[in-house]
């Protein structure tokens, strides 16, 4: 990462759950795993999986930031999942590799080093880069680009009782 790109609230919230700018973590289970049920890793997938992999972030938020809950473990996220991608690649035009999950989303990188965000219903942008990601995410005023809406998710958007 480029933490120079980096809040300096980001940093100090990595810095606090962990994170350090030479970390390195041993990703190749995950790889083989994720790769033998369909995925396809990219380069930046792995490099932020090897800075940041394994790190839990659960914070409250505050008047200036977002309370966030993200997870950088992919097989976690998004093992057994694999399903959803074919459609997920097609509307964002990538090959998508999860890095982690963001509440309820899987976080999804593609090689342009775009990330998104997805779950059984929709896929959004949430970043042109990883340190964007993190900095949106944690920013108050930040909306997700959703590309994708599942229509047939079985749930009525608006339910009359």
């Amino acid at each position: 990462m480029i933490t120079e790109l980096l809040d300096k609230y980001v940093i100090h919230i990595l810095k606090e759950n962990g994170w350090s700018e030479h970390r390195k973590q041993d990703i190749q289970s995950w790889i083989k795993t994720l790769s033998e049920e369909g995925y396809i890793v990219n380069d930046y997938a792995q490099a932020i999986l090897q800075e940041l992999g394994n790190l839990q972030i659960r914070t409250s938020g505050d008047k200036n930031h977002l309370g966030v809950a993200l997870y950088f473990n992919p097989v976690h996220a998004a093992s057994g999942e694999y399903d959803r991608m074919e459609i997920f690649n097609e509307v964002s035009n990538e090959e998508l590799f999860p890095i982690g999950e963001c509440y309820d989303w899987v976080i999804y990188v593609s090689n342009s080093k775009k990330v998104y965000l997805g779950d059984w219903k929709s896929l959004s942008i949430a970043g042109n880069t990883v340190e964007e990601f993190l900095n949106n995410i944690f920013d108050i005023q930040f909306q997700l680009k959703e590309i994708y809406t599942n229509q047939n998710s079985g749930f009525p958007e608006n339910q009359n009782s």
